[in-house]
């Protein structure tokens, strides 16, 4: 119980960012098209499961939950630590905003429903890309940032990057700040963590009083 109290109070403190903000790391090996996926799926290419294959959890993109209407505020940097992201060791790397477009490619999927078909057209490589899950999810690019509106009966936000295929082999990874309504205010954060010491603190008593009635 002691290390899921520290791994809890460790997420939200790297979850809380600057007021109204939160700030969350991309890896260039995030796939959207696991995207809800459960542990275990994957997505191959081209029907055969292969070095090519991505696998859930390793590969999935980052979720962040989300209400429709809502406005989230999205800003996006390569990560000072990892780099900026590359589609494979040593290949050309750049910003968030991606290289050069990619074409749409088909996907076959194993284990699970696939969310998306496959990228819309002139969707730059190693890109900033998003996802929203419901009726009619599809990937959009972020690039560096933008405003986006959360469709209505949406409830996650799934960040990844743009590649044809392959994203286990990709490098680097994207800083990304999102602000507006859905992003918990760090007095959240905070009131959240007294309650992780609290709950903590309740623990330890109740085992000293075990120990002293035993």
């Amino acid at each position: 119980m002691k290390i899921s109290l520290i791994a809890a109070v460790s997420t939200l403190v790297l979850a809380g960012g600057s007021a109204g903000a939160a700030t969350v790391v991309v890896p260039g090996t995030s796939d959207p098209f696991l995207a809800g996926a459960p542990s275990g799926a994957s997505v191959d290419f081209n029907g055969v499961i292969d070095a090519n294959t991505d696998y859930a959890p390793a590969e999935s993109p980052v979720a962040i939950s989300v209400k429709g209407g809502d406005t989230l505020i999205i800003s996006a940097s390569n990560d000072p630590t990892l780099g900026s992201v590359g589609n494979c060791t040593g290949c050309t790397s750049g910003s968030p905003a991606g290289g050069a477009d990619i074409n749409s490619t088909p996907f076959t999927t194993t284990g699970f429903t696939a969310l998306v078909s496959g990228f819309p057209a002139a969707l730059p490589i190693n890109s900033l890309v998003g996802l929203f899950n419901g009726p009619s999810p599809s990937v959009f690019e972020i690039g560096d940032g933008g405003t986006f509106t959360v469709p209505t009966g949406a409830t996650e936000l799934y960040l990844g990057t743009a590649d044809g295929y392959q994203w286990n082999n990709n490098v680097g990874a994207y800083d990304v700040t999102l602000s507006g309504p859905a992003v918990p205010e760090p007095a959240t954060w905070a009131m959240m963590l007294v309650g992780f010491g609290g709950l903590g603190a309740a623990m330890r008593s109740r085992r000293k009083l075990a120990a002293a009635t035993a």
